[in-house]
This record gives structure tokens, sequence and C-alpha cells, in this order.
């Protein structure tokens, strides 16, 4: 019998971070977009040069500046 990792949280953030502390054999754990830092939701989402790039696509393509903290946030 093999343990079955919990799944519970899957979903609410699957990064690889995410997945390795849930048991999952993950080889690494370093972004695949960027390969700068561990892949979590916070990074991919606000640090990663590649997340920052898409969020502000967004904000241009809506014709909406991108916020001031936004534009902080450093890798």
């Amino acid at each position: 019998n093999v343990a079955q990792p919990d799944v519970s949280t899957v979903g609410r953030g699957s990064d690889t971070l995410t997945l390795k502390n849930l048991g999952i054999n993950i080889t690494s754990i370093t972004c695949g977009e960027c390969n700068l830092k561990e892949e979590s939701t916070d990074h991919l989402l606000c640090m990663c040069p590649f997340g920052k790039d898409t969020w502000e696509w967004v904000f241009r393509l809506c014709g909406i500046p991108m916020p001031y903290l936004i534009r902080q946030l450093k890798y």
C-alpha cells in the first residue's frame, strides 16, 4: 500500500512547491518560466518576470495603468 497524498488543496495552488509539499514527487521546484526562484503561486502571479510581463500586457490591453505596487515588486 502506497500512501496517497492529501490533494484537498490542489486547485487552490497547484504550483510545484504546493505539489511537493503534498508529497508528490517533483524533480525540481524551480519556476519553469524564469528558472530564478521556487515556483509558488505568489511567485507565478507577482514575482516571476513572465507573470509580471503577462500582467503588464493585460493592464495595457484593458487600457488601465499598471498599479504602482505591482510595478515595484522585485524578482
